[in-house]
């Protein structure tokens, strides 16, 4: 009886360690970060973002988004379609823009709700494969000199 508990307690750990190993993505991944907004008038701004294909070749890209306040509540939904990546290797980057008056908020949560994309000639979601992978950019501060710092 010792033995077959000893047997099944080593199953039932190595089940646990598979079932808490970090799922890795099936395949290609396709990156993706908010590069920067720009307002074009008082009331409406356009939003840039950035996806590289890396060395992989990704079509028909296309994501849909909503736009969230920092409570909750849903401002804006849009589709974000991006231009074919990786397909010649000469253009690994794409951009896709939102332009809404609700892109000038500073506090506005993007969340991504459905992506996908031809891969290989395949359908594929890239939010259930893990396939999307989203990254953080600060844009960089740009400042003029102060006048002791001029030449």
């Amino acid at each position: 009886m010792r033995k077959m508990r000893s047997y099944s307690h080593s199953i039932c750990a190595a089940m646990l360690a598979l079932a808490c190993w970090p799922v890795q993505a099936a395949g290609p991944v396709l990156d993706a970060w908010h590069y920067g907004t720009l307002r074009l008038s008082s009331q409406r701004c356009e939003a840039s973002f950035i996806f590289d294909a890396g060395p992989h070749s990704f079509r028909a890209v296309r994501v849909q988004a909503i736009a969230k306040d920092r409570q909750g509540q849903v401002l804006a939904r849009f589709t974000l379609e991006p231009d074919d990546m990786g397909v010649d290797r000469n253009n690994r980057f794409a951009t896709a823009r939102w332009i809404s008056p609700h892109a000038c908020g500073p506090e506005v949560v993007v969340v991504f709700k459905t992506a996908s994309a031809q891969i290989e000639g395949m359908p594929t979601d890239l939010l259930a494969h893990q396939q999307l992978r989203l990254r953080r950019y600060e844009p960089m501060e740009l400042r003029l000199p102060q006048t002791r710092e001029r030449p």
